[in-house]
């Protein structure tokens, strides 16, 4: 797997509410357990910028002189922006929690600027972009590669589309990033196999295609989950049960995109899929 990539673009960004018990997705209210959630895609993403806070730097001083500076943790957040081609009124609506106003035969609109504001729901939130192995030591170099990332928790403030001649309008997300314990498929930070048991931001580089997360809940009942795309191979393909890897007690079917399990998940675990697809995002 290379370790060094170079990227380019901003593709298929996809935002759902995060179950603050597990890192996860939530289900909505009238899911159904066997048809795997995805979340939604913010159509049109054009640019994300992530922007990390500086460290705390202390000086100490004596002698009409800086002996030392001592290296702190920020005092800060990360912090981002996302600009979308796009007026997305469904994402937005997931975002602020304000309900979509109309008939959608003649007129859709929804509220912004609302006494909800700061009130809105935590987000998972993953994209990704092409890009190409770079990496020198690598067998596989220059070889197409996905560069993806796990926004593990944050929250979203919309901000309308800009109104210029000749211009495409940019629909813009103000973004705050918060350090939780999680990834979005459940899997906790540790020291041994992550060096931390926090973060904000997890990158992932995909080989063998576009990588993409689906989320579902058993029942006790259900044993065949269908994914959302085909994946790349029947190998390509991580299974999180309650946040934790399953590397058995399953199969996966890729002509049908179907996880079947062995015996059926307990009522009310948390399922996250975690794999490539070759399909068209």
């Amino acid at each position: 797997m290379p370790q060094i990539v170079t990227g380019i673009g901003l593709r298929h960004v996809r935002i759902g509410p995060r179950d603050p018990d597990n890192g996860t997705m939530l289900m909505p209210a009238d899911h159904v357990v066997g048809a795997v959630y995805p979340g939604i895609q913010l159509s049109g993403a054009a640019t994300l910028t992530l922007t990390p806070p500086e460290p705390e730097r202390v000086p100490a001083r004596g002698d009409d002189a800086v002996y030392w500076t001592f290296h702190l943790p920020p005092t800060e957040g990360w912090t981002a922006e996302l600009t979308c081609s796009k007026l997305d009124l469904p994402a937005i609506a997931m975002i602020t929690g304000v309900l979509a106003w109309g008939e959608a035969a003649l007129f859709e609109g929804l509220a912004m600027g609302t006494d909800r504001e700061g009130l809105e729901t935590d987000l998972v939130f993953w994209g990704q972009r092409k890009a190409v192995d770079t990496d020198p030591a690598s067998e596989s170099y220059g070889a197409e590669v996905w560069e993806a990332w796990e926004v593990l928790c944050c929250k979203m403030t919309p901000l309308p589309p800009s109104k210029e001649q000749s211009a495409v309008g940019e629909s813009r997300y103000s973004i705050t990033l918060q350090k939780v314990s999680k990834r979005i498929v459940g899997e906790p930070f540790t020291v041994d196999d992550h060096g931390c048991t926090k973060a904000v931001l997890f990158p992932v580089i995909a080989k063998t295609g576009k990588l993409f997360y689906d989320y579902d809940v058993g029942d006790g009942l259900v044993v065949d989950f269908v994914l959302t795309h085909t994946p790349t191979s029947a190998t390509d393909i991580y299974v999180y049960v309650d946040g934790v890897e399953t590397a058995a007690g399953w199969t996966l079917d890729v002509e049908t995109k179907t996880v079947t399990f062995s015996a059926a998940p307990a009522d009310g675990a948390i399922l996250a899929f975690m794999y490539t697809t070759d399909d068209v995002l």
